[in-house]
């Protein structure tokens, strides 16, 4: 008889080491609780990573379309929550209203640089609340088709903007650090992601280990 073959017909693998010897090759050995964790945390972690990609190459096809723009600041005066547009990819968006002075002229300007997002209500309101501290107390569930907006005053805060120096009423506030990208930070999720869904099914795979010698 072939010894390479278990008399039961289980396929049989010759493992070398501390000690040789045949092992069945069983389901026992396969862990399918940590294949399917690491499966579903790849591509989790691939989702979010070609989104922050996408949306950093988005922000770079921007910052091309304003190349030439100045720096300068604008007034904030009023921020506010609303229902975002159908073709953004988002449910939720954060508004703003602010005045911005160039050679003694006031312009009105509305625009956020990268925009601000989400398909989360409470994940807007949580930017919001930095500017407008009443916004903590507002309830999501008033949002909807009869009441898509609310809005809140601010005291004419400071902050960063920049516009267009051959027309001032182009022009956007820069509510996060300028020049900060998640290019990194997608590229990586992606990579582990990636990674994770390659690695599943080899690191699933139980070794059997041999028995101490006596």
């Amino acid at each position: 008889m072939d010894s390479g073959r278990a008399e039961s017909g289980n396929p049989r693998r010759l493992t070398r080491g501390p000690c040789l010897k045949f092992v069945t090759l069983t389901p026992a050995q396969f862990n399918r609780k940590l294949f399917w964790s690491m499966i579903v945390f790849g591509v989790v972690s691939m989702g979010v990573g070609a989104t922050l990609t996408w949306l950093d190459h988005a922000a770079t096809q921007e910052s091309e379309q304003r190349r030439g723009w100045v720096d300068g600041e604008g007034r904030l005066y009023e921020v506010g929550i609303r229902r975002a547009a159908p073709n953004t990819g988002a449910s939720y968006e954060m508004t703003a209203r602010y005045v911005l002075t160039v050679g003694g002229r006031d312009y009105e300007g509305t625009e956020i640089a990268g925009s601000y997002r989400s398909n989360s209500a409470a994940g807007v309101r949580s930017l919001i609340v930095p500017f407008a501290a009443e916004a903590a107390e507002f309830s999501l569930e008033d949002l909807g088709p009869l009441n898509p907006e609310r809005t809140w005053n601010v005291a004419y805060r400071p902050v960063k903007a920049r516009y267009d120096p051959r027309d001032p009423s182009h022009s956007e506030i820069l509510l996060t650090p300028d020049g900060w990208r998640p290019s990194g930070i997608g590229m990586t999720l992606l990579l582990a992601g990636t990674a994770l869904c390659v690695l599943a099914w080899p690191v699933a795979r139980r070794r059997k280990r041999c028995p101490p010698d006596p």
